[in-house]
């Protein structure tokens, strides 16, 4: 039953429902606590720690990810140490504190390449390549990242594979090598299309475009949040975010630099882009002519009409939250599910730069949405 939840938990997490994610490995920590299953402890603790890390509370995350890697060690059980030691590293990257999580990253590698547990030395390695990318060692981090897509080939990761290029294609892109950059993005695509469902691909956008953000990508990662929400209300499956999560930080990290319309601009822009456009076009200016579908024309349409890149569908959303509806109030009024409300209100908050219905009405009012 532990192992069953925390195998639940991690996919989940790859579909970035960290609260769901949470409960259900929470769950399995406490079972096994219960159950004085050691080794099995460490895992579950290492699986609740990457989900914490990611909702921001770092500092609980790190207590539990030394507690994992204690575990291990007392346990002998190098089969647990190699992935603890990882975890530990994540935590101390998101905390900034780059050298000592080298080092710790580094440790775990070793006894990953001891034992040859293939999916722990590519995983080890990426991580490896995004601490030295952020200390702007692009030639390290390439190597590291060429490494682990070795691994990763072999294996036949098509997620992991597919990450990698674009990855490496960032790295090109700044590089100014923009034809090899093309090329490792159309072999990204090649990989990742085959069978993926649509929450994947978006949470895939969202997950590349986080790793482009550190080399000042600021245009691409717009275009490709803005192309991944497109996907998420086509779903009505929103990406349930914590408000200190490493998706907000990303975004913040864009939209401070580039200014509020400029931002606003380049997501709209993304989401009149396929998935495959948005990772080719490398965050180059596009022109404003919508895209060929019905749906990508007006919000092509809207987003030049209304402030802040909202779309018409989105004032719709946000007039009525300023007069006061619930979101349930406002699905029945424009007779469309709770889920899609809260797609369009996080759509809406990201936008204008707000975090509460408050402020969006303030918003509303100022613009004489209402």
């Amino acid at each position: 039953m532990a192992l069953s939840l925390r195998r639940l938990g991690t996919v989940a997490r790859t579909k970035h429902n960290y609260q769901v994610a949470r409960i259900l490995i929470e769950e399995s920590v406490a079972i096994l606590r219960a159950e004085d299953s050691k080794v099995s402890l460490a895992f579950s603790l290492c699986d609740l720690t990457a989900t914490m890390s990611r909702q921001g509370e770092l500092t609980s995350a790190r207590v539990l990810a030394e507690e994992g890697l204690i575990i291990a060690i007392e346990e002998k059980y190098k089969e647990a140490i190699a992935p603890a030691f990882r975890c530990l590293a994540e935590v101390l990257f998101f905390q900034g504190e780059y050298a000592r999580a080298y080092t710790v990253a580094q440790k775990g590698l070793a006894i990953a390449r001891e034992l040859n547990m293939k999916w722990r030395i590519a995983w080890t390695l990426e991580l490896l390549g995004q601490i030295v990318l952020h200390q702007k060692d692009r030639v390290a981090a390439c190597s590291l990242f060429e490494e682990s897509l070795t691994v990763y080939r072999a294996l036949g990761s098509r997620w992991s594979i597919a990450k990698l290029l674009v990855f490496l294609a960032s790295i090109a892109t700044f590089q100014g090598e923009e034809a090899k950059a093309r090329a490792l993005c159309e072999e990204s695509l090649a990989n990742f299309k085959s069978g993926v469902d649509q929450e994947l691909l978006a949470s895939f956008l969202e997950d590349v475009a986080e790793i482009i953000v550190e080399q000042g990508g600021m245009m691409w990662a717009a275009h490709l949040w803005g192309a991944a929400e497109v996907l998420r209300e086509a779903m009505g499956i929103p990406l349930l975010l914590d408000v200190h999560s490493s998706y907000n930080r990303a975004v913040a990290c864009v939209r401070r630099p580039l200014g509020k319309e400029a931002f606003a601009t380049a997501w709209a822009e993304g989401r009149t882009l396929s998935p495959e456009q948005a990772i080719v076009i490398q965050g180059r200016r596009i022109s404003p002519t919508p895209a060929p579908t019905g749906q990508s024309s007006r919000i092509a349409k809207s987003a030049s009409t209304y402030p802040a890149g909202l779309t018409l569908r989105e004032v719709e959303v946000l007039r009525l939250v300023a007069n006061g509806l619930t979101d349930t109030q406002v699905a029945k009024r424009l007779v469309i599910s709770y889920r899609t409300v809260t797609t369009h209100l996080n759509s809406i908050y990201n936008k204008l730069g707000v975090t509460s219905r408050t402020s969006a009405t303030r918003f509303a009012v100022e613009h004489q949405l209402v």
